[in-house]
């Protein structure tokens, strides 16, 4: 792993050729018998942006060579800093997740159980950032096919439903919309009409258009998950109401729907039972 430090060492001789204070020179000191895991644990806790942006752009690199012990060991401190870091940082470490998760450098039991958490936790931090909701979104995507349908059903309907509220950022409905349309094909007919179906038919008519875009993108997947008789007599108004908006890319976006439903969008209940 010695290349996987190589930039930091680069920042090292670099922060002494500038003649920086001693206390700055020594947040980059550290000791060289340390693991790769217990230096990327102390960079994290000591709080050093440099160092912490490093250890989140090598966290996949740190999965691959020690599993899941990195998520034993570093797990909570990655979660607590997605919850208060800059912008940026969130957004690599969601890229490190997300390449952990799709380069299965874990099994999927184990990368659901690390990522998931670090992903609803940063989600539910975020307010109004949108490349930070696209990156765990991103994240989320590829996790939810590893999940039991009842984790879905819990956390990731919980979590939608909370970011959702009429009082949350544009963003933060966005986020909420994307997380329903892609667990609904994994959830049973009765599921999604007893958790979500009636906040999914509210969003169509939200406030902001950015909102009735992202909803009519998922309208086929909640649509396949219901069944044609529920999509006719729940979903196809919304749908044409939609058509009729004042905003063209809101009217684009459901044009885009309707061919997605007459291609079979609605044929059968789907889910899971």
């Amino acid at each position: 792993m010695a290349d996987m430090w190589g930039d930091l060492l680069d920042v090292q001789d670099e922060a002494a050729a500038k003649k920086k204070s001693e206390a700055e020179l020594k947040q980059f000191t550290v000791d060289e018998g340390l693991s790769d895991i217990a230096r990327a644990l102390l960079f994290l806790k000591g709080a050093n942006e440099v160092q912490v942006h490093h250890v989140a752009a090598n966290l996949a690199a740190l999965f691959r060579e020690h599993g899941r012990a990195v998520h034993d060991q570093l797990g909570d401190q990655v979660t607590r800093l997605v919850r208060k870091c800059a912008p940026e940082i969130s957004v690599c470490v969601a890229q490190s997740m997300l390449q952990m998760v799709q380069r299965k450098y874990m099994s999927e039991a184990d990368a659901a159980s690390c990522a998931l958490g670090v992903a609803v936790a940063a989600i539910t931090a975020t307010r109004s950032e949108t490349e930070v909701f696209n990156s765990w979104l991103e994240v989320l995507d590829a996790l939810v096919p590893t999940l039991p349908a009842a984790v879905l059903e819990t956390d990731l309907c919980a979590l939608a439903l909370h970011k959702g509220e009429v009082d949350a950022s544009v963003e933060s409905r966005v986020a909420c919309c994307s997380i329903l349309g892609a667990i609904a094909p994994r959830l049973s007919k009765a599921t999604v009409e007893h958790r979500f179906l009636t906040k999914a038919m509210d969003m169509c008519q939200d406030t902001d258009y950015a909102v009735r875009i992202c909803m009519c993108g998922q309208l086929a997947a909640i649509a396949h998950a219901i069944g044609p008789e529920a999509t006719e007599a729940l979903v196809l108004p919304e749908v044409l109401e939609l058509v009729e908006d004042e905003e063209r890319s809101v009217r684009l976006a459901a044009y885009q729907c309707v061919l997605e439903l007459l291609g079979g969008g609605a044929e059968d209940d789907g889910g899971e039972e």
